[in-house]
């Protein structure tokens, strides 16, 4: 069984306006679980994921149905590791199919929690978008962006700061990862450019000054 629908998610006032995203509905009455409770499905297509990952610009919610226990369970597709991270080694390896596995948490309920999860969660995709989007632009394009705008500085501290927020991320997905020292020295060659400013070398000391604590019992950077 499978669905596909659109629907748009509202926020708070004070945060930005509620966005289009896309439901991916599959379910299945030989659900499978493991230890912790995660259902596991094993026939995500390889070739729908890159399609979502790589060409889509809509956020994903990707939701399993166990049709016996009558539950289902959801979790959201673009900037997402374990999913991104998954997809990649099916590919690398040529499969045509992956599994994945949906935690207890992300268990759907008609809830306020669960709303609030779910609208959180489209909101992480659309950032992994939109900065996915930016670390493809070229050099040639910016250029030409700054050749036509009148106010030549203001406009490339525009860019400076694009580059400095997509620059940001990395560090903080590398802390969560575990990779400490890899934020580390990413943190380090922003604060040693001299193409940096401010804006961006500033916060990359902030992040690094974060991840140094845990840094101790690792390899120092050299």
């Amino acid at each position: 069984m499978a669905s596909t629908g659109k629907s748009r998610s509202r926020r708070p006032r004070t945060r930005r306006p509620g966005s289009f995203f896309k439901v991916q509905l599959k379910g299945t009455e030989h659900a499978i679980y493991d230890e912790a409770g995660q259902l596991i499905y094993s026939d995500a297509s390889v070739e729908r994921f890159s399609y979502y990952i790589q060409r889509l610009k809509v956020p994903v919610i990707f939701v399993v149905c166990d049709i016996q226990q009558e539950r289902c369970f959801w979790t959201r597709v673009q900037g997402h590791p374990e999913v991104e991270g998954e997809l990649k080694r099916a590919t690398d390896k040529g499969q045509l199919t992956f599994s994945l596995k949906l935690p207890r948490s992300r268990l759907f309920e008609k809830t306020d929690a669960c709303a609030t999860m779910m609208i959180e969660a489209v909101a992480s995709a659309t950032d992994s978008l939109t900065l996915r989007s930016l670390k493809k632009l070229s050099g040639e394009v910016v250029g030409k962006h700054l050749a036509d705008d009148p106010d030549i500085a203001a406009t490339e501290k525009k860019f400076r700061l694009f580059a400095g927020i997509a620059s940001l991320e990395t560090i903080s997905n590398l802390m969560r990862s575990g990779d400490v020292d890899g934020a580390l020295r990413k943190g380090k060659a922003l604060l040693e450019s001299p193409m940096e400013d401010p804006t961006t070398s500033l916060p990359a000391a902030r992040a690094s000054k974060a991840a140094l604590p845990i840094a101790v019992p690792h390899t120092p950077i050299k």
